[in-house]
């Protein structure tokens, strides 16, 4: 048996830089999770354009969504209604399909300008742009001593 170069430190380093990639969901009262039914799949990225949030909302109507920003919070709600069962059509099997109310949370950056963002839904997907706030680098702001 060899002796192993495996330091735990470096692992629990690694681990903890890939938890701070992630984007977890914010709320304001316990852990927000109290009347949502299901927690839909969301990838986060920052482009040279935008704060980009997609997230998986297969059979939802655009309708049944609701997108709003609050104080830096970007929060997407909305619910997915089950089909109800017609007569004739057998017993059940098995259900592995989502449905009812779901809720995702995410913390904006002050960078991004809120007022400009932009949602779709397409084929399952939403889309959400929040675009950078318009600043020149170069910018110097003198401010009047009081």
């Amino acid at each position: 048996m060899t002796a192993s170069s495996r330091n735990p430190w470096h692992e629990l380093e690694d681990l903890l830089a890939r938890c701070r990639l992630v984007e977890l969901p914010v709320t304001s009262r316990g852990d927000g999770l109290e009347d949502v039914d299901w927690i839909p799949a969301a990838d986060v990225d920052r482009t040279d354009e935008a704060y980009v949030i997609r997230l998986e909302l297969p059979g939802v109507a655009r309708e049944d969504v609701t997108v709003t920003v609050e104080d830096h919070v970007l929060t997407i709600s909305g619910g997915k209604r089950a089909e109800a069962r017609r007569p004739g059509q057998g017993r059940q099997s098995r259900r592995e399909c989502l449905y009812g109310h779901f809720r995702r949370a995410f913390s904006l950056p002050v960078a991004g300008d809120a007022h400009a963002a932009a949602a779709t839904l397409q084929d399952g997907l939403l889309l959400v742009s929040v675009p950078w706030k318009k600043t020149a680098a170069n910018d110097i702001i003198t401010l009047e001593i009081k």
